[in-house]
């Protein structure tokens, strides 16, 4: 104890007081705290940890799906635009999928035969082969043809095989199509070609031999057609003598103008004026077998690069085969249009037409159908049309008339002799 004076001088005590307190609530205390701490942050670490990880497979979801999403897309765009139609029915004979190249061939829209039956959609020569074989048997290379709406005939190449699931359980068909029509054309281009050949040869041998004595028979004949009496026999006969020969000397002349290389020089020509004179050749001719002619304009088919007088010799022609096979009157028309850089001329007659299987060789040289002429016109109007880099193609229903359409380019750049 600590005595000391107060102010009065007095002595005063310093008392202290010794208190002990028990820690071990306290330090419990701490520990629970540092164990619900140390809980705590391992959940909130679990659970940041579980975002991150769901982030990141969200992440992969997303660019997972969006992958899946281009490469569908990218799917569907390289099925729709093969160069070959596609066609997948499913086992109930329903069209699954129909690709544009193939609602070309069959003239639909792919959008609004899905879900169709077979038999609504696809031409009958298919579908015979369909019904001929069974679900096993895989169709290569198949070679058919067939006519849309009544139009010209279209040659494709089938292929067709059956989808088997595990187990080979029959799902349905997928046919492939492929369209022959340029296959065809270069066919027919080679083989035409090859007869050319053969006729030139045979026209530049024969033409030379054939055209001196023809000059001395007429000139003969007109000799003695001078000598005899008006109206005798041997008159006429010398008149009809010098008709043959003239009529041979024409098929000579043809032949020759076919065979040669046909020259053309292209320019710049109103395609209405051309259409109106080359009409106006055979507005007569029309009138006297009671045959109406009309024309009728597209758009864009104003002007065209070609040779006129060439080009009008091939319409001619057209125009004359027509007038002459309506021997009892009908409609001689022709359509023009233009369009993607081409003119399109549509000549069509009202006539008895051309039966199928003669179609394919109505361009061959020495073919007709009347009892006169030399088979050359139509031959020389392909001629034309191919010295123009153009096309030309005939339709035909017989008893209800013909169409030939010419397809020229608006514009040409190209060497004009063409052989």
């Amino acid at each position: 104890m600590h005595r000391g004076r107060s102010r009065h001088g007095f002595l005063e005590r310093t008392q202290h007081i010794f208190i002990g307190l028990d820690v071990a609530p306290f330090v419990q205390a701490r520990q629970v705290d540092m164990r619900n701490t140390l809980a705590l942050s391992a959940v909130l670490l679990l659970l940041g940890l579980t975002g991150v990880i769901a982030l990141f497979w969200a992440q992969r979801v997303r660019m997972t799906r969006n992958l899946l999403q281009h490469q569908q897309a990218l799917s569907e765009v390289v099925v729709s635009n093969l160069p070959v139609g596609l066609i997948v029915l499913d086992r109930d004979g329903t069209v699954a999928f129909l690709n544009r190249p193939a609602g070309s061939l069959l003239d639909h829209s792919p959008e609004d035969q899905t879900g169709l039956p077979a038999d609504r959609v696809l031409p009958q020569p298919l579908l015979d082969l369909m019904r001929n074989r069974s679900h096993q048997e895989t169709v290569l290379e198949r070679e058919i043809s067939y006519s849309l709406n009544g139009r010209e005939e279209i040659p494709i190449s089938l292929s067709m095989a059956s989808i088997l699931t595990e187990g080979s359980v029959y799902a349905g068909e997928v046919i492939i199509l492929r369209d022959l029509r340029q296959v065809k054309d270069l066919e027919n281009t080679v083989k035409r070609q090859e007869k050319l050949a053969a006729i030139g040869n045979l026209a530049a041998g024969v033409a030379h031999e054939i055209r001196n004595p023809l000059s001395s028979i007429k000139g003969f004949a007109t000799h003695f057609k001078e000598r005899f009496s008006e109206g005798s026999p041997d008159k006429q006969a010398a008149s009809i003598l010098i008709q043959e020969v003239d009529r041979l000397n024409r098929v000579v002349t043809e032949l020759l103008e076919f065979s040669r290389p046909s020259d053309i020089e292209p320019r710049t020509v109103n395609l209405r004026e051309l259409i109106d004179r080359s009409l106006a050749f055979v507005q007569e001719d029309a009138a006297q077998k009671g045959v109406e002619l009309d024309v009728s304009w597209g758009s864009q088919a104003d002007s065209i690069e070609a040779d006129p007088d060439r080009l009008s010799q091939a319409l001619l022609n057209l125009y004359l085969n027509a007038v002459q096979a309506m021997e009892s009157g009908g409609n001689l028309q022709v359509a023009v249009s233009g369009q993607d850089g081409q003119v399109r001329i549509d000549v069509t007659d009202t006539g008895p037409g051309i039966a199928p299987e003669m179609i394919n060789t109505v361009f061959d040289p020495y073919y007709t159908s009347k009892g006169s002429g030399t088979g050359l016109g139509l031959a020389i109007v392909h001629k034309i049309v191919e010295a123009h880099r153009g096309q030309i193609r005939v339709f035909s229903r017989p008893g209800r008339g013909t169409t030939f359409t010419l397809l020229l380019p608006k514009k040409q750049s190209f060497d004009s002799s063409v052989s």
